[in-house]
């Protein structure tokens, strides 16, 4: 198992390089985002920017400054479907005040097959998350979470200046995200609040008490959660390589992805719980009442999707042979994903079935988000300036 195949894509895609310099890779291709690479320097370039040291965030910084609680559920992402909520904490002077920036980019007409670009010219899309009225999504590299209306319209800056942002959360009164820091800021604007900083965080999910996210193998890596009114940030696991992270009412749950296993701790803290073993690079985790998700991102076409009861079990893969799985969401009916080397969207019935193809030709899809109609997706840029799209699907 190569424990930096999940931080090369990332390196490759956002144009940087092992040591941090931001160029932009013109081999790499703009349509299947696996087919202009043969095998070998697929896994090479795979992943690698997950974690960016803190002279890369500095390089990076510089160069382009990522409902059992009664709250929405939503993607995140470094995974992508978690329960979520609002929080509060010390204000951060530096930022820009939420949602009144307008990017100047309008979304593109709706083709036959119903995707339609909510908004383009962005700079390294990564996370996104969805509530009942806009889609909200990281840039990266431009330091920026951003929002469009579901139903379009001109896609405005809700925050900037940000530490690479990487993993979002949203609920009914709240955005939430995390990368160098972990932010919250009201739907309705104003100052976001910083709840903890000095990070390297990959995942993010809320619940009507606390926040939660994974700080990469560094650290180690750990498994953190700060009370939504801020505080004290908590360790409730440590060691590994933690990814995604996803919350129920009990439970927080992640994968690691070097280790190969699928985890879980109570919220108030104790001993964590191995769900999974085994499993080949698990990246992403979503949750629902009975049953956890996550993607195996593997190598090759060696990708899966797979399902455990919360209580524990015999994994059950839902769909195999898919090419470097790397975001998950769940709804009542059927679990969703991208693959960034084949540029594909898909999705399964939530206890097994024929695999759906939602969209191709996505230059690079990354993270997904559900609600109950529509799918939407951010796309990297492939290394082309600006050239990050947010892309939605209706029906999904």
């Amino acid at each position: 198992m190569d424990e930096s195949a999940p931080r090369r894509l990332l390196a490759a895609t956002l144009g940087l390089t092992l040591a941090g310099c931001p160029q932009f890779l013109s081999d790499f291709g703009t349509g299947d985002a696996g087919a202009d690479r043969n095998d070998g320097e697929a896994d090479a370039q795979q992943r690698d920017a997950m974690q960016v040291s803190d002279a890369q965030r500095g390089d990076a910084a510089e160069g382009g400054r990522d409902a059992s609680n009664a709250e929405t559920t939503v993607a995140d992402t470094s995974v992508a479907d978690t329960r979520v909520t609002d929080s509060g904490a010390t204000t951060d002077t530096t930022a820009t005040d939420a949602g009144v920036t307008d990017s100047g980019a309008m979304p593109d007409t709706a083709p036959a097959n119903g995707v339609v670009t909510l908004a383009s010219a962005q700079n390294a899309p990564y996370g996104v998350a969805v509530d009942g009225s806009h889609v909200y999504w990281t840039d990266y590299l431009g330091g920026t979470i951003m929002s469009v209306p579901l139903g379009g319209g001109a896609p405005t800056t809700f925050a900037s200046g940000q530490d690479l942002p990487f993993a979002i959360a949203v609920s009914s009164t709240s955005v939430c995200w995390a990368g160098g820091t972990v932010m919250c800021a009201a739907l309705g604007g104003g100052m976001p609040t910083t709840l903890a900083s000095g990070q390297l965080a990959k995942g993010i999910a809320l619940d009507a008490t606390n926040i939660y996210w994974t700080n990469d193998a560094t650290t180690p890596g750990t498994v953190m959660q700060v009370p939504r009114g801020g505080g004290t940030a908590t360790t409730l696991a440590s060691g590994a390589d933690p990814f995604g992270v996803a919350v129920d009412t009990t439970s927080v749950y992640w994968v690691n992805y070097t280790s190969g296993e699928v985890m879980k701790v109570p919220i108030g803290g104790g001993t964590p719980t191995t769900l999974a073993s085994g499993q080949s690079e698990p990246i992403a985790i979503a949750v629902n009442s009975a049953t956890v998700y996550w993607a195996n991102y593997a190598a090759g076409a060696s990708g899966t999707i797979m399902s455990v009861p919360v209580g524990g079990g015999t994994p059950t893969t839902l769909a195999s042979g898919q090419t470097g799985p790397n975001s998950i969401a769940v709804d009542g009916t059927s679990v969703y994903w991208a693959n960034p080397d084949d540029g594909t969207v898909k999705s399964v019935p939530v206890d097994g079935g024929s695999v759906v193809p939602l969209a191709s030709g996505q230059p690079a899809p990354w993270d997904v988000a559900v609600n109950s109609t529509s799918i939407y997706w951010t796309n990297q840029d492939n290394g082309i300036a600006d050239g990050g799209t947010l892309m939605g699907l209706t029906p999904k």
